[in-house]
């Protein structure tokens, strides 16, 4: 199976697919429902829970655990940004 990188190649080799799909790979572009879903799955897995980033990563279609974290990330500054712009 051909798995379509976000440079638009296909890439032959399995290994190299897992390994951009660990890098964040095609994951770095996310929709209004993508976040949606990210948000939902953070409310419905609190901080304490065992494996939470795992099954965050789990309901939220397509996207990776890293890709999950690097997203909240992004938008915890962009909230933060938004915050003190407003003050």
């Amino acid at each position: 199976m051909f798995r379509v990188l976000s440079l638009g190649k296909a890439s032959l080799d399995p290994r190299l697919a897992e390994e951009e799909e660990d890098a964040g790979g095609d994951d770095e572009t996310w929709s209004n429902g993508e976040d949606i879903a990210l948000l939902n799955a953070l409310k419905a897995f609190p901080k304490e829970a065992a494996m939470r980033w795992e099954k965050v990563a789990a309901v939220v279609p397509g996207k990776t655990k890293v890709a999950c974290m690097k997203r909240v990330t992004e938008l915890k500054k962009g909230f933060r940004s938004s915050k003190s712009g407003a003050n």
